[in-house]
Parts: C-alpha cells; sequence; structure tokens
C-alpha cells in the first residue's frame, strides 16, 4: 500500500474553532491557534459556537441567555451581528448553526433553544444583518427538551423542511410541495396547517410517506391554475373523502395552486391547504359561515373549524 505525503502541499486552511470555559479560541489546520476571546464578558460558563467559512456564531450554552454573536474571524474586535434570540429571561442557552436556507448563496443562521426551551427553530437572513427570516416549531410547543442544531452546510436547506408534527400518528396528512414552494414559505405554510389539525390523530408532515400499506391523504401544494380549469378562479380541488378511497400511492391528492394565490401570501395558502384537506377527510363546503375554514372562497386570514366538520373529523380522524 502506497502512503502519499501530503506534508508540502499546498493545502488550503480549514479553521477551527474551540470553546473552553467563556473562551473561543481559533485554530489553523495545523492545530495552531490564532486567536483567543471571550465573547460574552463574565460569562465563563459553556458556549455553543459554528464555523462557516470566515463566519463564527457563538450562543450561550446551558444556565446561559439566549444571546447570540456573529463574527468575521479575521476581525474579532466586534460582532457583525449581535442579539437575543429568544426571551431574554430564558437561561437554557441557545443552539447555532448555518445553511444556505435562503438559496442566495449567503450563510444564514439557525438557532434553537438549549433544554428547557420548546423546539421553537428560527432562521436568520445572512443577507439582511441578520434579521429574522421565519420561525417555527418543530414539534409541540410543549416539548421542553430543547433543540440541538446539527447543520452540514447547505444539507440543512432540504432537511430543515422535514416536518412532522405528531410521529407515529394513526393518520397521516402529506404537504408535497412542488419545486417553485419557496424554501422560506414551507415551514410556516406546515406550521399553520399542523395548528389547525392538532386536535386531532393526525401527523402533518412534508415526509413523503414510503410505506404503501398506510394510508395517508396528500395535498400537492404548488403550480398555478390550468388554463383549461372550467374556472379561472380554481385555487385548489379535491376528492370529498379521498384520503379513505385508498391505501399508499392509489390515493387520489388533492391540489392547492399556490403559485396563482401568491407564494407570499401565506395564510391564504395555508387556509386552501386546509380546506381541501378538510374534503379529503369528507367534509363538505360551509357556505353559512365566512370564518370557516369549509367556507367555499379564501380569506386573507386563518379561519376555524365549524361545529359540524369539528364533529366528523373526531368520527374519522380521532381526538388526539
Amino acid at each position: 500500500m502506497q502512503i502519499e505525503i501530503l506534508e508540502n502541499r499546498d493545502c488550503p486552511a480549514s479553521p477551527v474553532a474551540l470553546e473552553s470555559a467563556g473562551m473561543v479560541t481559533i485554530l489553523d489546520r495545523n492545530g495552531v491557534g490564532s486567536e483567543s476571546f471571550q465573547p460574552f464578558q463574565g460569562w465563563t460558563g459553556p458556549l455553543n459556537i459554528a464555523l462557516e467559512g470566515n463566519l463564527l456564531a457563538v450562543g450561550a450554552g446551558y444556565s446561559g441567555g439566549p444571546r447570540v454573536s456573529v463574527y468575521d474571524i479575521n476581525n474579532l474586535s466586534a460582532p457583525i451581528a449581535n442579539f437575543y434570540a429568544y426571551a431574554t429571561n430564558f437561561t437554557g442557552g441557545v443552539s447555532v448553526g448555518f445553511g444556505n436556507f435562503l438559496s442566495d448563496g449567503k450563510p444564514d443562521l439557525i438557532t434553537g433553544p438549549g433544554p428547557t426551551g420548546g423546539p421553537n427553530i428560527k432562521y436568520w437572513n445572512g443577507s439582511n444583518g441578520y434579521s429574522l427570516g421565519n420561525s417555527f416549531y418543530l414539534g409541540s410547543p410543549e416539548n421542553t427538551t430543547g433543540i440541538t442544531i446539527a447543520v452540514d452546510g447547505s444539507a440543512l436547506a432540504n432537511s430543515i423542511n422535514d416536518l412532522q408534527s405528531k410521529p407515529g400518528a394513526a393518520h397521516t396528512l402529506y404537504l408535497a410541495f412542488g419545486p417553485d414552494a419557496p424554501t422560506s414559505s414551507i415551514q410556516p405554510i406546515w406550521q399553520n396547517v399542523a395548528n389547525l389539525f392538532a386536535p386531532w390523530n393526525v401527523n402533518v408532515t412534508t415526509i413523503q410517506p414510503n410505506d404503501p400499506s398506510l394510508s395517508y391523504a396528500q395535498v400537492n401544494i404548488g403550480g398555478s391554475t390550468p388554463a383549461n380549469s372550467p374556472n379561472s378562479e380554481e385555487l385548489g380541488q379535491a376528492n370529498i373523502g379521498g384520503a379513505f378511497e385508498g391505501y399508499g400511492f392509489a390515493i387520489v391528492p388533492a391540489q392547492v395552486y399556490a403559485g396563482t394565490i401568491g407564494w407570499s401570501n401565506i395564510t391564504e395558502i395555508s387556509h386552501a391547504v386546509a380546506h381541501e384537506a378538510g374534503h379529503l377527510y369528507g367534509l363538505e363546503h360551509d357556505n353559512s359561515d365566512a370564518n370557516s375554514i369549509m367556507y367555499p372562497y379564501i380569506e386573507p386570514y386563518l379561519g376555524s373549524w365549524d361545529p359540524t366538520s369539528i364533529a366528523l373529523l373526531n368520527t374519522n380522524l380521532g381526538i388526539a
């Protein structure tokens, strides 16, 4: 076996960041410390750190506040961003990571609260001074075990959208986002729909079920109203009771034309998705109550389920 010696090659440096007792040390590829500093004055506890190129993100570890600082490692004299990711009185710390969530080539920051915090994921726009880009719950807000961020570059842009509200539930509602769906729209739409179906035994997910023996409902989200549609203002369609017509890939999915609604109209799209999913689960239109999810026209706000719909969903899905 031949061993190739690399010591004399001109290899690019890959810096490493280490933390200990409130201090961060930047190492070059040879393990030599270039600089050490204390990002949070007076804090000597653990730190959570993430490094992406020349960007370093630092958050306090458990028992610390949710303060986050972002640095350019070539200039550690002052952070380029410094903010509290969560309530200032929270003392579970904050986990940090980088990923290109907005697909604009600029590393964005993602945060999650530490132990005792709920699963409130936030990402911060690296192209806009790390202003808040989105906030959503990765599961039940009542779960207070905290979130650990583990990011592998841009891979998180896909994995962050693998969302489930109730894994293992008896029923599954699969939200199949089309290729035209902006990354920043997926989580808030999923969260709105998950909240609307929270009372029932159904897992609202963006992960395609791969077990053909399991029944599930599917709503395709994206595209525009077909030119040959008999109703040019049609924003969605579904078979009433379609979720129970077959199993696995034999199901007939519903459709929401999010491109026609406009991807920036998150509330309206969420309303339409819940409406069409309601049809799949056997619900009819409610023509009398404009606040009902099953009202035949989309309103610019999230409505609620009318009593008739609630009773039928209790029967067809079971109360969670």
